[in-house]
Order: C-alpha cells, then sequence, then structure tokens
C-alpha cells in the first residue's frame, strides 16, 4: 500500500514538472517573439515615406512689346533755287527735273562782290549771302534792298565793320518783307567816305507756307 502512494506522488511530481517546463518554453517563445517584434519596429519606422514634390512653376509666358509708330516730321527747309539748291522729293518719289544753274551777280570790283544768292534765286526762308567786302582803307559795308519797279530808296539790311574775303556777309530773314522781287546790293565805305561801284543782284523772295504737323 505504501509503495502505490509512492509511485503515484512520484507521477504527480513527474507531471508537474513536464507541465512547469512547457510553461517555460511557452514563456520564453512568447519573450523571444516580442524582442524580435521590439528590435524590428524602429527599422521599419526608419523606411523613408517618398515626399511628393511640388508641381514645377511654369513661367507665364513674355509678352513681345510692340512698338508705337513713330510720328513723321515735315520740316520745310528754306528754298533756294540756283546754285546750291535744296529740293523736296515729289509725292510719287520721282526728282522733280532739274532747273538750269542761275548765274552769278556781274561785280566790277571782285572786292565788293556778292557771290551767293545767283541772279534770279528764289528764296525763302533764312538765307545767307556770301560774297567779299574788302578794301585797302576799309571803313565798314553795308548790304540794302528795294523792291523792282518802285522808286523806293535803298533799306539797309545789315552793316558791319568787319571786313568779309570770300565768306558769309548776313543772312537775311526773307519771312520780314513781303513776296515779290527785289534787288539787294553790297556797298564798302572805305575811311574817306567813298566806296567803289556797289554789287548789285535781283532775287525773288517767295511766299513762306505756314508749317504743319502730320497728325
Amino acid at each position: 500500500m505504501t509503495n502505490v502512494s509512492m509511485t503515484n506522488e512520484s507521477m504527480a511530481n513527474k507531471q508537474m514538472t513536464n507541465d512547469r517546463l512547457g510553461f517555460g518554453i511557452w514563456l520564453i517563445g512568447i519573450c523571444s517573439l516580442s524582442i524580435v517584434l521590439v528590435g524590428c519596429g524602429p527599422g521599419l519606422a526608419a523606411v523613408p515615406t517618398p515626399t511628393p514634390l511640388p508641381p514645377t512653376a511654369t513661367p507665364p509666358p513674355t509678352e513681345t512689346p510692340i512698338p508705337s509708330p513713330t510720328p513723321t516730321w515735315s520740316v520745310r527747309m528754306p528754298l533756294i533755287e540756283g546754285k546750291g539748291e535744296r529740293r523736296e522729293a515729289s509725292p510719287s518719289g520721282r526728282r522733280p527735273t532739274p532747273r538750269p544753274t542761275l548765274p552769278p551777280p556781274k561785280c566790277e570790283d571782285p572786292n565788293c562782290c556778292i557771290a551767293y544768292p545767283p541772279v534770279g534765286a528764289r528764296l525763302s526762308g533764312n538765307v545767307i549771302f556770301r560774297g567779299t567786302a574788302w578794301h585797302e582803307a576799309f571803313w565798314y559795308y553795308k548790304v540794302e534792298f528795294r523792291p523792282v519797279g518802285t522808286e523806293a530808296g535803298w533799306s539797309v539790311l545789315y552793316r558791319s565793320e568787319e571786313p568779309v574775303r570770300d565768306g558769309p556777309l548776313m543772312t537775311w530773314v526773307t519771312s520780314t518783307v513781303p513776296p515779290g522781287e527785289y534787288e539787294v546790293r553790297l556797298v564798302v565805305v572805305d575811311k574817306t567816305g567813298n566806296y567803289p561801284p556797289p554789287c548789285e543782284v535781283r532775287v525773288v523772295v517767295l511766299r513762306e507756307e505756314p508749317f504743319e504737323f502730320p497728325w
């Protein structure tokens, strides 16, 4: 009877030992699995998530500036027909028929001479007279004018006490006189008050048209 009891007690102890051993194995497995999961967690969390790039901004189209039309200026130059004449092109683009060159005035004394404008020149605007006004006993020279076909006396246009040799004598502003035909003469006076034969030239002053803007 005593042997049977001891056998049963031994079997119970063995069963308890096996149960404890199984529980320990199970517990070790659970711990190992937890360690694996904890160790992999940071690795899995460290995987970078791709961040979507913002869309590339497309620059707006560049506007091409349209140049403003340049206004056309029409300036009327002084008209001097004859030597050194300036002419404007005709509207059709064809050049006007050139007129024959006008002869210079005939002066008896080369030291009292109007070289420009020539005889019969048609003038408008500001006209520069050129020539020579010189004398060995020079005092002064003067340029005078008067209308053609009248008995009016000579009117002084310009006077200077500086002699001139082949250079500008004066500038005549033709807008100060009415249009028409005029005689212009150069007189060189010496220190005694005498003077050689004057040099005369006949010209035509045209009516100066007013300036018109193109707009």
